[in-house]
C-alpha cells in the first residue's frame, strides 16, 4: 500500500534543494519525437516495479502541496518518467485538441430551506395511533409544517486546483452546503442565490453539463460483491470518452487509466479483493474510501464535493484520504469542496481555504492559513497544544471556546453576533469583491462554448447531443450485464442458498403430496400442490423489495454521477437474472412434478415449467414496480404485502370464481396469479379420466343401490356413471376451461411486458431515501423549548451522571467494578485460504481488558483492528483460529 509522507526522494526535489533542477514545462514538439506513443510508454513504466515506485512517489509528493506551492514545484530535468506523466494528465491532452472541462464555482447569498424536523416525539404506540388517526386528515389538509432555514447567506470561490475545507459540529450546515453546491437540491423545499460556475449558472450546469459537478456521500455506497478491479473497471467504461489521448482503444484506456489510478492510489494490491460493506468482508475503511476517490475522479469532473470524507476512518487513513485527494486535485487541475468534521493539523494543512459554518451561518471564509488569526483577532484564545481546526470547530460551541484576557463581554456570543461581525469584516469584503472580479472575469458564452465542445469530444457516437452520459444506451446496458453476471458471481453463496430453498421446498412438498391418486379423491389434492407452487414462486419475489432498496443508493449516487440510466439498469435485470431464476424453478419442477405423480406427459410438464417461471417473472416485476414508487422500505413491503394477500385470495383456488362475489369478482381479470393457476388446471386436468372414489347415495341401507341412481362426489360428475372428466370438473368447481390455458398464458406474458416497461420507465425517477439530519426524539410533554439556549442540544452526560443511569442511585461503583470480570487473550493466530494459498491476519496477538477501563485498539486501516474484534467476538466463521481467550483466566 502507498505509504503517504511528507518526504521527497532524490528524483523529485522543492525548488530551493539542489542546483541540477530545472523548472518543469510542457514537452515540445522536438522532445516529443522522442516517443512515438506517450501512452504506451506509460503503460511500460506502470509495468516495470521500478516505474511504479516512481509513480508513487510523485504521488506522495503531490499529496503535500497546496495550490500555490504547486506553482512552484520543480520536477529533476533527468526525471523524465514523472515530466511524462504530469504531460500525459495535461499538456498532452490539449496538444492533441482535446479540450478541457475545468471550471471553478463562485456563490453569493446561498440560502436553502427546509422541514423544520430538528426533534420530534418517539414512536411510542400511543404516537403510532395518533399518527395513522392523523394521515387521513392529512390528505385533504395543507402541509403545514414550519419550514427554516438550513444555511443562510454563504458567499465563496472555488478556483480549479484548490481544494477548501468546510468545518462546523454535525448539523451544522456542512452537507447542505456541499449538496447545494452540487446541485442535489431536491431534498430542500427552496434554494435562493447566485452560482457562477465559469459564468454559467446553476440551471443550466445542471441541465447540460450535470457529469462535470460529483457529490460524493459520507457513506462509501458500493456493490460489495465485486472486487475492487471490477468496480474501478465499470467507472471508466461508462466514461471513456470517443477522443482519447494518442488514439487509444477503449480497452488500452481503461487498463492504462486503472493501472495509473490504483497505483496513485497504493490500491495494486487490492484487485480481486470484494470491495465489502458493513455486513460483507472485503478491503479495509481506508481502502473503501481510496476506492470511493477513484470511482469519482474516473468521471473526468470539475468539481467534487465530498460529505463527512473521513468518516469511521482513523487518523492515519484520514490524513492519507485527503493526501490522495491532495494528489488528484494537483494532477487533474479539479476542485474539492470537502467536509471533515475531525480533521487534523497534517490535514488541514493540506487545504487552500476554509469556511466555518455556525448553526446555518457562515462566520468565515478564506485562506485556510489566516483562519486562526480572524478569530484569535475577534477575542478568542487559542491553546498551544489545539489544532487549528480543533480550534476553529471549537469556536462555535459555547461550552468550548475560551475568550483571551481583556476581551471578556466584548466577543461574539450567538450565530447571529458571529455572521454580524463576518459580514462587517475585511475578510468578507476582499470576499466579495474577489467574487464579484470571478463573475466578471467568466464569460458565459465562452464557458458554454468551451464545455460543449468538450462535451461532444466525450460522447460515444450514437449517443444523444443533449444526454448527460458518455456511453450510448445500449453500450451502458452491455456494461451492466457484465457487472450484474459479476455481482451474481461474487454473491455466489446466495445463489447456492436460493437454489437450495427451491431443492428443499421441492422435497418438502413432493413428500408431503406424494403419490397422489388417480381416483377423484386425489382432484383436490392436485389443485391444492399446483397452487401451492404458484404461490411459492410469487411470494419469493417478494424479496426483490428489500434487494431494491438496498441497491438504491448505490444505483442514485451513479445516477448522480451521470454514469448510466437507471433504466438500463432496470433492464440488465431481466438478463442477469433468469438464469439464476429459471434454474431454481426447474429445480422446484423436477422434484415436486415427479413426485406427487402429476401427469406424466412432456407437454405438461413443460408447460408447468413454463408457466411457473413466467409468474415468478411477473411478480418479481411488480414487486420491484412497487419499489420504484415508494420512497422508503416500510411502505414498500406494507404495499406489497396487501397486494400479494389480493392476489393470492383472488387466485381462484381459497376462493373458487363461482363463489367470488359478484361486486369483487372484477379483481380477477388484474390477477395474474389467477391467469397462471387457471393455466396450471387446466394443463393437468385435461383429457384426464379419474376413478370415482365416493358416490352418492352410499353407506349403510344403500347397499344394493346401482350405479344407475348414483352419482359421484365430486363437482362435475353425471349421474350414472364411474368416471369423471376431469375437464368438467375444473369447470364446475372452478370455471376453468382448457381452450383458456394458451390465452391466458398470453396474458401473463402481456402482464409481465407491462410491468417490465413500467418499471423501466418509473426507474428513470427513482429518488434515494428521504434524508435529513439528526433527528432528536423525546417523550411527549419533556420536549425542551428550542431557543431558550443556544446549545441546549448539544450537552453531554458527565462520568457520574452516566454511572447512575445504568447502576442507579446509591450504588457501590467500586465493589460493582471490582465484581465484574476480565477478559484476557493471548497467541491469537487467525489464518484464511486466500487464492489457493494462506494468508495470516492475526499473529500472536495478546492483551486484557480491564472491568471500569475503556482500551484504545489503534493501528492504521487494514491492520487487522475489526478483524481482531471479530475474532474476540467470536463471529468468524472461517478460516482457522488458535490461541486462547479467557474470563478470569478460565477458557
Amino acid at each position: 500500500m502507498t505509504d503517504y509522507r511528507h518526504d521527497e526522494t532524490d528524483s523529485i526535489q522543492s525548488s530551493d534543494s539542489h542546483d541540477g533542477v530545472k523548472e518543469y514545462n510542457p514537452m515540445d514538439l522536438e522532445q516529443q519525437d522522442e516517443i512515438e506513443n506517450l501512452s504506451q510508454h506509460l503503460s511500460q513504466i506502470l509495468s516495470t516495479p521500478q516505474g511504479v515506485e516512481k509513480i508513487e512517489t510523485l504521488a506522495r509528493v503531490l499529496s503535500t502541496k497546496t495550490k500555490a506551492e504547486l506553482e512552484k514545484f520543480e520536477i529533476s530535468q533527468d526525471n523524465f518518467d514523472l515530466r511524462m506523466l504530469l504531460n500525459y494528465l495535461r499538456e498532452k491532452s490539449e496538444a492533441q485538441g482535446i479540450e478541457s472541462a475545468h471550471s471553478g464555482l463562485a456563490f453569493n447569498g446561498l440560502t436553502c430551506w427546509g422541514i423544520d424536523a430538528s426533534a420530534a416525539y418517539g414512536p411510542s404506540v400511543t404516537e403510532m395511533a395518533r399518527d395513522g388517526l392523523a394521515f387521513f386528515g392529512k390528505l385533504f389538509k395543507k402541509d403545514n409544517r414550519p419550514q427554516r432555514k438550513i444555511i443562510q447567506d454563504f458567499i465563496g470561490i472555488i478556483e480549479p486546483g484548490e481544494m477548501v475545507l468546510a468545518l462546523g459540529k454535525p448539523g451544522a450546515g456542512c452537507s447542505s452546503m456541499l449538496k447545494s453546491c452540487a446541485g442535489e437540491i431536491e431534498n430542500f423545499t427552496k434554494v435562493e442565490g447566485e452560482f457562477s460556475y465559469d459564468g454559467l449558472s446553476q440551471e443550466e450546469m445542471m441541465k447540460k453539463f450535470k457529469g462535470y459537478i460529483v457529490y460524493n456521500p459520507e457513506l462509501d455506497f458500493h456493490f460489495p460483491h465485486i472486487t475492487v478491479k471490477e468496480t474501478v473497471q465499470f467507472a471508466l467504461r461508462t466514461k471513456t470518452p470517443a477522443k482519447r489521448v494518442d488514439n487509444l482503444s477503449r480497452s488500452q484506456y481503461v487498463d492504462s487509466m486503472l493501472k495509473l489510478w490504483t497505483t496513485v492510489f497504493g490500491l495494486t494490491h487490492t484487485y480481486s479483493t470484494k470491495v465489502g460493506n458493513d455486513f460483507v468482508r472485503g478491503v479495509s475503511g481506508g481502502e473503501r474510501k481510496r476506492v470511493s476517490i477513484v470511482e469519482a475522479l474516473s468521471m473526468n469532473a470539475s468539481v467534487y464535493c465530498f460529505d463527512n470524507a473521513t468518516r469511521g476512518l482513523d487518523a492515519s487513513t484520514a490524513l492519507e484520504f485527503t493526501q490522495c485527494l491532495r494528489t488528484a486535485t494537483n494532477m487533474l487541475n479539479c476542485s474539492a469542496l470537502v467536509a471533515i468534521y475531525q480533521a487534523g493539523q497534517n490535514i488541514y494543512d493540506l487545504f487552500d481555504k476554509v469556511t466555518v459554518i455556525y448553526k446555518g451561518r457562515q462566520v468565515y471564509y478564506g485562506p485556510a492559513e489566516n483562519g486562526v488569526a480572524y478569530f484569535e483577532n475577534m477575542g478568542f484564545f487559542k491553546p498551544a497544544r489545539m489544532t487549528a481546526p480543533e480550534f476553529l470547530t471549537a469556536v462555535t460551541s459555547p461550552s468550548s471556546r475560551q475568550v483571551r484576557e481583556g476581551f471578556e463581554g466584548k466577543v461574539p456570543e450567538s450565530s447571529e453576533d458571529f455572521e454580524a461581525y463576518w459580514l462587517q469584516s475585511p475578510e468578507y469584503q476582499q470576499l466579495l469583491n474577489k467574487y464579484q472580479d470571478f463573475v466578471a472575469s467568466h464569460n458565459p458564452e465562452d464557458t458554454r462554448q468551451r464545455l460543449d465542445f468538450a462535451t461532444s469530444q466525450r460522447k460515444q457516437t450514437l449517443q444523444r447531443k443533449k444526454s448527460q452520459f458518455i456511453v450510448n444506451y445500449w453500450a451502458q446496458l452491455y456494461y451492466l450485464i457484465l457487472r450484474g453476471f459479476q455481482r451474481t458471481k461474487g454473491d455466489f453463496t446466495y445463489t447456492m442458498v436460493y437454489l437450495s430453498s427451491f431443492l428443499t421446498k421441492g422435497f418438502v412438498v413432493g413428500s408431503m403430496y406424494y403419490h397422489i391418486p388417480s381416483r377423484t379423491d386425489g382432484a383436490y389434492s392436485r389443485g391444492g400442490i399446483l397452487f401451492y407452487c404458484l404461490l411459492f414462486c410469487a411470494l419469493t419475489s417478494l424479496a426483490e423489495i428489500a434487494n431494491s432498496f438496498a441497491n438504491r443508493p448505490i444505483l442514485v449516487k451513479q445516477k448522480s454521477y451521470s454514469m448510466y440510466h437507471l433504466s438500463a439498469e432496470a433492464l440488465q435485470e431481466i438478463i442477469t437474472e433468469i438464469p439464476t431464476k429459471a434454474c431454481a424453478v426447474l429445480i422446484l419442477s423436477l422434484t415436486v412434478y415427479w413426485m406427487s405423480s402429476l401427469k406424466h406427459e412432456a407437454g405438461a410438464f413443460f408447460m408447468f415449467f413454463l408457466f411457473l417461471f413466467t409468474i415468478q417473472q411477473c411478480m418479481s416485476f411488480i414487486f420491484k414496480l412497487v419499489a420504484s414508487v415508494t420512497k422508503d422500505g416500510t411502505t414498500a413491503h406494507a404495499v406489497g404485502g396487501l397486494w400479494v394477500l389480493a392476489l393470492c385470495v383472488y387466485a381462484g383456488f381459497m376462493l373458487p370464481l363461482p363463489k367470488m362475489h359478484h361486486w369483487i369478482k372484477w379483481i380477477h381479470y388484474l390477477n395474474p396469479m389467477f391467469y397462471c393457476y387457471n393455466s396450471l388446471m387446466g394443463s393437468e386436468f385435461h383429457g384426464k379420466m379419474m376413478k370415482c372414489h365416493s358416490f352418492v347415495p352410499s353407506g349403510p341401507g344403500y347397499e344394493n343401490v346401482s350405479i344407475a341412481n348414483q352419482i359421484c362426489s365430486v363437482p362435475g360428475a353425471i349421474a350414472g356413471q364411474a368416471i369423471v372428466l376431469g375437464d368438467d370438473y375444473i369447470k364446475r368447481k372452478y370455471d376453468f376451461y382448457f381452450h383458456n390455458v394458451w390465452k391466458y398464458w398470453g396474458i401473463n406474458v402481456c402482464w409481465t411486458a407491462g410491468f417490465i416497461g413500467l418499471n423501466v420507465f418509473l426507474s428513470e425517477f427513482v429518488k434515494n431515501v428521504e434524508s435529513g439530519g439528526d433527528l432528536l426524539l423525546f417523550k411527549r410533554g419533556s420536549m425542551p423549548e428550542a431557543g431558550s439556549n443556544e446549545d441546549w442540544d448539544g450537552k453531554v452526560a458527565t462520568r457520574e451522571e452516566m454511572m447512575v443511569a445504568l447502576n442507579g442511585p446509591n450504588a457501590d461503583l467500586k465493589q460493582i467494578i471490582a465484581d465484574a470480570d476480565i477478559f484476557s487473550w493471548q497467541h491469537l493466530d487467525y489464518i484464511i485460504p486466500y487464492e489457493g494459498k494462506q494468508r495470516q491476519l492475526l499473529c500472536d496477538i495478546q492483551g486484557y481488558v480491564k472491568p471500569g477501563t475503556m482500551t484504545a485498539l489503534m493501528g492504521e486501516s487494514g491492520a487487522g483492528k475489526t478483524t481482531l474484534l471479530n475474532v474476540l467476538a467470536q463471529r468468524i466463521d472461517f478460516g482457522v483460529i488458535t490461541g486462547d481467550m479467557l474470563v478470569n483466566e478460565n477458557l
